[in-house]
């Protein structure tokens, strides 16, 4: 039973997810730099040659508390009840001509996987959890301002993501613990999303779908080399923020449902 425990966990993770935030579309005119626009609120764009080119650091928070993912293998109740992923980063960008938005983040990232016993369909009651370390994460993207017409603007963005934890133990309720220290998980994702927004006054609201897909395994097998297919519940999702802005500033903070439960926070400083 406690090979069959470890063999059904580690065939958990190859999969097909999707997690990441939109962001607000009008990003890279979030702050129009000339005098009467920067100053008065307006929603003109009011274009400064002498600032085509902008930097913004920051902190970049991201916390999945539930991806809908489901396993794909006839044994039992197909859900997987929880999948979390915490990370937090600094955050760089370069702003281009108010137009084009190219960021990056290095962080940290730990991932937990919590199921019952009706996925694995081994007779016992009880909870099973894989949890790993924290461990560095990085990820590259862009938001690019599609159309902007007053206050309303319309945006794509794209990006991707990696992050490599170790296992820290696999986990069985009253039937197995492990601590396998030199197992470790392969995360990757990318995903692109469209947003439109609204300025009013200091914040600027916005909604947006999305499409992402993501890949995890094992860089070494816990057991055995046997697959079980693990599938996204959902490949769409929607997110809702708000951003706001005051001079040299500006905070975002953004839900995102349907194909997860996630919270993200992005504070940046203009400069």
């Amino acid at each position: 039973m406690k090979k069959l425990i470890l063999i059904t966990l580690g065939s958990l993770l190859p999969s097909s997810l999707s997690a990441l935030p939109i962001g607000n579309p009008a990003n890279p005119n979030i702050f129009n730099r000339c005098y009467w626009s920067y100053y008065f609120d307006t929603c003109s764009f009011l274009y400064c040659w002498t600032e085509a080119f902008v930097f913004t650091f920051g902190f970049y928070g991201d916390w999945v508390f539930n991806r809908h993912i489901e396993i794909n293998n006839g044994i039992g109740d197909p859900d997987i009840e929880k999948t979390h992923i915490f990370t937090n980063a600094g955050y760089l960008s370069a702003i281009l001509c108010d137009r084009l938005e190219i960021f990056g983040t290095l962080g940290a990232t730990s991932i937990n996987i919590d199921a019952n016993d009706r996925v694995f369909d081994l007779g016992e009651s009880g909870r099973y959890v894989l949890t790993t370390r924290t461990a560095f994460s990085w990820s590259v993207g862009g938001h690019l301002l599609l159309i902007q017409c007053g206050c309303v603007a319309l945006g794509l963005e794209g990006q991707y993501f990696r992050t490599h934890p170790h296992i820290m133990r696999v986990t069985a309720e009253d039937i197995f613990s492990s601590y396998p220290s030199d197992r470790s998980l392969d995360y990757r994702e990318w995903q692109v999303g469209l947003a439109l927004s609204r300025r009013i006054l200091r914040f600027i609201p916005y909604a947006g779908i999305k499409y992402g897909h993501a890949y995890l395994k094992f860089t070494e097998p816990l057991i055995s080399d046997e697959r079980f297919e693990l599938v996204s519940g959902k490949h769409w999702g929607y997110a809702i923020g708000t951003t706001f802005v005051v001079p040299k500033l500006s905070l975002t903070i953004e839900g995102r449902f349907a194909d997860e439960t996630a919270l993200s926070c992005i504070a940046q400083l203009y400069f």
